[in-house]
């Protein structure tokens, strides 16, 4: 990991979303186009149970929590733009406690282009080598 990655790292900004989920309850996030990557999670106790939440995108079930599974992690390195999408996690069994974890960036660091990461990069890079003289 250079540099780079923490000075980016520290632009990302969490944000968390808690509930009390009884049978056939929701919560939910809207889309967010600056949303750089989303924890959908369950209380652990309940992860021990079979198919105990449903995580949906889009309204589309993609994801079941629970069968000893209680998150998962979306990102744009690893999902392409799945994360910045609408999401939801559906109680179906007893009461359960869901939680969003979302992760943001600055809408100019997600634009820019890849000739200014680049620039950016290169910049970075040599202020990092005159600091280490």
């Amino acid at each position: 990991m250079c540099i780079g990655d923490w000075r980016l790292g520290r632009l990302i900004r969490r944000k968390i979303t808690t509930a009390n989920l009884t049978t056939g309850l929701s919560i939910s996030i809207p889309e967010d186009r600056q949303r750089v990557g989303v924890i959908a999670g369950i209380g652990s106790q309940q992860a021990l149970l079979t198919s105990y939440a449903r995580v949906l995108v889009d309204g589309t079930v993609i994801l079941f929590l629970g069968n000893g599974v209680s998150s998962a992690t979306f990102t744009l390195v690893t999902h392409g733009e799945l994360p910045t999408r609408p999401f939801s996690i559906v109680s179906v069994g007893a009461t359960t406690i869901a939680s969003f974890v979302e992760f943001f960036m600055p809408e100019e660091y997600l634009s820019a282009g890849l000739e200014e990461y680049i620039r950016e990069r290169d910049a970075w890079a040599k202020s990092d080598s005159q600091q280490q003289k």
